[in-house]
């Protein structure tokens, strides 16, 4: 897998996004873009977003900034639910909680797996 991986499932309402532990910047632009262009596509209250994060690592200092701005927008749609899972992590667990609070994202769920 290269960066990312977006899958819509019309039929139980889940966009499930794959993130990998490392993606450039042009990669991030492109999931950005797929991640617009399909939310646009739905009525994302009916949805669950179901994000795998299994393979991230804990986030370093550096990219923090641009994950907090990952997570306004996973809330700007208004899904119905957002389910995060982590590889009992409990550092990277707490940094996406911090993030999920700090971008008002107040429906979502970070699971260890």
């Amino acid at each position: 897998m290269v960066g990312y991986e977006i899958n819509e499932d019309k039929v139980m309402k889940v966009i499930t996004v794959v993130v990998n532990d490392k993606m450039t910047l042009e990669q991030a632009g492109k999931f950005t873009r797929d991640y617009k262009r399909l939310t646009k596509t739905i009525d994302s209250k009916l949805f669950v977003l179901d994000i795998d994060c299994t393979a991230m690592k804990v986030v370093t200092p550096d990219l923090i900034d641009n994950l907090g701005e990952t997570f306004k927008m996973y809330n700007e749609p208004g899904f119905k639910k957002v389910i995060m899972k982590v590889r009992h992590n409990n550092i990277l667990k707490m940094q996406l909680t911090r993030l999920s609070r700090e971008a008002r994202l107040t429906n979502v769920e970070i699971l260890n797996v």
